[in-house]
């Protein structure tokens, strides 16, 4: 049984240490894909001004799973999030990876 385990946490934290190739866009995106190639570009960058662009005035956004029960935020609710998050990050002296991240809890719409 020990040996077992032993091999159990060996093979997990091996698992742990690899990591995927960064994604490559293709030459030529989808639409929806170039849309979602900007998003990342103007969020990593905090240019809140050209991600603004890609979101309708009916925007929202919720954070999932959606039984936490918190509200949906507009787009301008939204966009001031962005810039407290962005505000916070400054004053820790971190910057925002996107490219690394997980996938965000967020459900757009």
């Amino acid at each position: 049984m020990g040996q077992g385990l032993s091999r159990q946490k060996s093979a997990s934290s091996s698992l742990h240490k690899m990591s995927s190739p960064p994604y490559e866009f293709p030459e030529d995106p989808s639409p929806q894909l170039e849309v979602i190639r900007k998003y990342y570009a103007y969020l990593s960058a905090f240019d809140f001004d050209n991600l603004s662009t890609l979101m309708t005035d009916d925007f929202t956004q919720q954070m999932a799973p959606l039984s936490l029960g918190v509200p949906k935020k507009t787009k301008g609710d939204f966009l001031a999030f962005l810039g407290q998050y962005q505000a916070n990050l400054n004053l820790q002296g971190q910057r925002l990876d996107v490219s690394r991240a997980p996938m965000t809890p967020f459900v757009l719409s």
